[in-house]
Parts: structure tokens; sequence; C-alpha cells
């Protein structure tokens, strides 16, 4: 479960209906509390694996540009040495792995985009605990003055007092569930994009091989004229 879906699915569980089975609101509102508290934990650990990740991709990342490097150089001996048999094979491996090494910069750009919206989801649910946190000293110190009231009217007006306080969290739901879809609208744009990236870069991979061994010839020759 995600981060703000944890959250969002303690708040649509019917409050109200607890509260009223309740036989001691202060404690339910401090169950609240921690179950959303765990949710944080849950959501950090969510964040630090996403980090990790990050920091996995950038490394595949830099080892497969550094491996494209590699071969190109051994193409330009191998065409120095004059097998161009060769150092056609040569610049295909480059090419795989440049074409690899891309496909990781996407992943890893969307990663870091990932990260980073997780970290101020993040920062925003723990804020959100605080607020919850003050909310509920106010309805408990309004739960006592309600319970003294009763004690004199001998109403049950204790209810009617939690059910407005509790509306707070039903407008932090409204705010979660927006941010949920605007997360996903982000998504669906940030895949139709990699897509048609991708097929732009399969359509030309064939003629960058022919262009690169040409430059490579041209570099050669220039090189030998200046000797």
């Amino acid at each position: 479960m995600g981060v703000l879906e944890r959250i969002s699915t303690l708040i649509k569980s019917n409050i109200n209906e607890l509260l009223d089975k309740a036989e001691d609101p202060e404690k339910m509102l401090n169950q609240l509390i921690r179950d959303m508290e765990e949710g944080y934990r849950e959501a950090r650990e969510q964040v630090v694996n996403a980090m990790a990740d990050q920091k996995r991709l950038e490394k595949k990342y830099l080892a497969n540009l550094n491996l494209a490097k590699e071969w190109e150089h051994k193409a330009e001996v191998a065409l120095q040495s004059g097998d161009e048999d060769l150092a056609r094979r040569a610049l295909k491996r480059a090419q795989d792995y440049e074409e690899l090494s891309n496909d990781l910069k996407l992943a890893l750009d969307k990663q870091e985009d990932d990260v980073t919206n997780l970290r101020v989801q993040l920062s925003a649910l723990q804020a959100k605990i605080e607020e919850a946190k003050h909310r509920r000293n106010v309805l408990v110190a309004r739960h006592h003055r309600l319970k003294a009231e009763q004690k004199i009217r001998e109403s049950a007006t204790g209810l009617k007092a939690t059910d407005e306080a509790f509306a707070a969290f039903q407008r932090m739901e409204e705010r979660i569930e927006l941010e949920e879809m605007r997360m996903e609208a982000g998504a669906e744009l940030d895949e139709e994009a990699e897509a048609v990236e991708a097929r732009l870069t399969r359509e030309e991979a064939e003629l960058q091989i022919e262009e690169r061994l040409a430059a490579l010839k041209a570099k050669l020759a220039a090189k030998g004229d200046a000797d």
C-alpha cells in the first residue's frame, strides 16, 4: 500500500461509527494517531527503498556508459589495424551499451522524480500527523468539557462535537485523493514520452553504426594526413 493510500484507507474507515461504539473516544483518537504514525514509518521505508533504487540505477547507468566508451575505443584501434569488420562489431557493442545506458538514464530520471515526489509526500504526511495530534488534543479537551456538561444536562452532546471535529479529517481525505489523481496523470504522461523516445531510438539504430564508422574513417584519414 502506498504512502497516501494507507492514510486514505484509514480516513475512509467509519471513524464516527468507531467513536460511537468506543467507551473512551480519547483512546480511539490516540489509536488513530498511532495508526497514522505506523503508516509514516512504512512510508519512510518506501522512500528509503526508492532512494536505494535510484543509486542502483545511477551506478548501472554510469557503468554502461563507460563500457560504451571502451568499445568505441576498441573500434578505433581495430580500424587503425585495418580490420573494418572487427571495428563494426566493436561499434555494435558500443551502440548496444549506449542504448542500454540511454534506457537506464530514462529510468534514472523517472526514479529521481519519483523519489522527489515521495519525499515531498513524506514531509506532507509528517505535517498532517502533527496537525492530527494537535486536533486530537483539542478534541480531547472538548470531550472532557462535554462530559462535564452531560452530567449537568443529562444529554449526549459529546458525539456531535466529535463529528464536527472529524470533518477536518474528511477534508484531508479529499486533498489526498486529488494528489493521487495528479500522480496517476503524471505517470501516464511519463509513460507516453518514454514510448516515443524508445521508438525513435530503434529507428535510428542502424543508421548510427554506419555514420559512426564513416566518422572514424574520416578521423583516421585526417590523422594520417597530419602525420
